[in-house]
């Protein structure tokens, strides 16, 4: 127990610890987060307010267990989507695992500490969800003290399910990759698509609940919200037995539910741990081994051109740990399962949409499409994570005989690369679901201009301050500030342009085609001059920045 507890709080000081934010140059990565929050504030009040509403409606038609038993599936599904990656990442492929492997420590305590690691991740997000929505909603129901305080033992609970799934199919994934010599690339191309598989079987399994039912009726659309509750409620019995003892009137009745759903989790997480650790110990032995052989071919030369060189190191950089390839090919992929994603909300169909919009705004869907589609720009992990990614090895961009601006067209051109299949996927499944094609075309040319000055954007945010001190690659990239400050220029380009189409929305009623014009010429001479300024600015501070490398991140 006491090994345990060392290795729980070695991992948690790894894991969560937030270095320099006493000094002040941090000040502005906080504000880039509090700009972030208002942004998405809107958005977090209609959450709140809907849930309130709810709370009536849900006491009046008596199905209070159900409606809280449908926000908890939710809130665990979600969980699990975005936390299938993270629990593989942390569990088995963390940077620590060749030296936990020569502690002597058994294999299942490393796996139960890390596993805590995980949940505590889990349980974070739960009750950041649970605070937005069963809060509003007992209040909206009336609910009295008994209520808000059962909502933090189901904070507790809610996170076991989820991750006895991740765990569980973990235990395949691992055990193919380990029949594999090229475990980078394949735990790469793995991740990817087991993320995709999951986010895409979320939501199909969501759509096919709700059916085809649409309808401009408020009877009719509480009907079928009854309806929809009850499936999803009654979807996973622990949750609905728990939601239960929250809703409970009578005590008896609460304890009793309350146990089953204990005994159901406890259950779970006893089966999880038992299946998972007798593959840990082999897996991690499988991966030591690897990590003792990779770089064999260290110093292997060859000629050609130098940013062709440069371009393959860091493409092998990425491909070498499978956290930071499933980080940068996230970008790929979300690019393909978003528009599947609608196309399933829609039924099968797309094409209505886009006539939708076409109707409102004809035309200028060019310019609006066109700067929606550059979303995948604005989380580019190639481009933002360009610099904190070389890590303790950034003297290598001091020491060999290439002059900065040549690396740093290197790290440029890769990163536009993947903007570049990001963005074509994009359009070629958004033309296959009912865009025009001729919307499509000049769309995707103004998509590809906007991500160019965003990518320059965020190579100089990373580069001015680089997380280069890391024991885990996710500190480089998913805590890198640059990732925020890419995501806010994003969102004040889509602010921007979201002014000028409707601006030219006017115009168009007054003469035809007049506004799209200007919109279209807007959205093709903004990033064209952003590009232009972006780029020079980069090279110019190149210099003063390599010289400061080292001292900051």
């Amino acid at each position: 127990m006491d090994r345990l507890y060392s290795l729980l709080k070695v991992f948690l000081l790894d894991k969560f610890r937030i270095s320099g934010l006493r000094t002040s140059n941090n000040k502005k990565y906080i504000m880039i987060a509090v700009l972030l929050v208002v942004c998405f504030a809107p958005i977090i009040i209609g959450i709140i307010g809907l849930m309130y509403y709810l709370g009536g409606i849900a006491i009046e038609n008596g199905i209070a267990d159900k409606v809280v038993s449908t926000v908890i599936t939710a809130t665990q599904f979600v969980s699990l989507v975005l936390g299938l990656v993270y629990f593989i990442n942390t569990v088995y492929m963390g940077k620590d695992n060749e030296i936990t492997s020569y502690l002597p420590v058994k294999s299942s305590t490393v796996f139960a500490a890390k596993l805590i690691v995980v949940y505590l991740s889990e349980f974070a997000a739960c009750v950041l969800l649970f605070l937005l929505t069963l809060i509003p909603f007992g209040m909206g129901a009336g609910m009295g003290f008994a209520y808000h305080t059962m909502i933090i033992p189901v904070m507790v609970i809610a996170p076991i399910f989820p991750l006895s799934v991740a765990a569980i199919i973990a235990v395949p994934f691992m055990y193919l990759i380990s029949l594999f010599k090229n475990k980078g690339v394949l735990s790469t191309v793995l991740l990817c698509v087991l993320f995709a598989a999951v986010f895409i079987g979320y939501y199909f399994f969501i759509f096919s609940i709700q059916g085809n039912n649409p309808s401009d009726s408020i009877a009719e659309i509480a009907v079928i919200f009854e309806r929809y509750v009850s499936k999803i409620g009654s979807a996973l019995p622990f949750n609905l037995w728990i939601a239960r003892a929250v809703c409970a009137t009578d005590i008896l009745s609460g304890l009793g539910y309350f146990g089953l759903s204990i005994g159901c989790n406890a259950l779970m997480l006893a089966v999880t741990c038992l299946l998972s650790s007798l593959v840990y110990g082999k897996s991690q032995r499988s991966r030591l081994e690897f990590s003792n052989s990779k770089g064999s071919d260290k110093g292997h030369v060859r000629g050609g051109s130098v940013v062709k060189m440069l371009i393959e190191k860091d493409a092998k950089t990425i491909l070498r740990f499978p956290s930071l390839g499933l980080a940068c090919f996230m970008q790929i992929v979300v690019s393909v399962v978003l528009p599947i994603i609608l196309v399933m909300g829609n039924n099968g169909s797309q094409a209505s949409v886009f006539a939708t919009i076409e109707s409102y705004i004809g035309t200028l869907i060019i310019p609006a499409v066109g700067v929606v589609g550059a979303f995948s720009a604005s989380s580019n992990v190639v481009a933002y994570s360009a610099i904190s990614r070389e890590g303790e090895e950034y003297t290598f961009m001091k020491l060999i005989p290439v002059d900065i601006k040549t690396q740093l067209k290197a790290k440029a051109i890769l990163a536009h690369s993947f903007n570049l299949v990001s963005i074509a996927l994009f359009y070629i499944v958004l033309a296959f679901v009912g865009l025009r094609l001729s919307y499509a075309l000049p769309a995707f040319v103004i998509s590809i201009l906007f991500g160019i000055p965003l990518t320059y954007f965020q190579i100089h945010f990373d580069f001015g301050k680089p997380r280069l001190h890391w024991n885990v690659i996710s500190q480089a990239t998913k805590n890198n500030p640059s990732s925020l400050a890419g995501l806010l220029a994003y969102a004040v380009t889509l602010l921007a342009m979201g002014i000028v189409i409707v601006a030219c929305m006017f115009l168009n009623n007054a003469t035809p085609y007049v506004g799209s014009v200007i919109a279209c010429s807007v959205a093709v001479a903004l990033p064209v001059a952003l590009t232009l300024v972006l780029r020079a600015k980069l090279m110019r501070d190149s210099q003063k920045l390599l010289l400061n490398l080292g001292n900051i991140g």
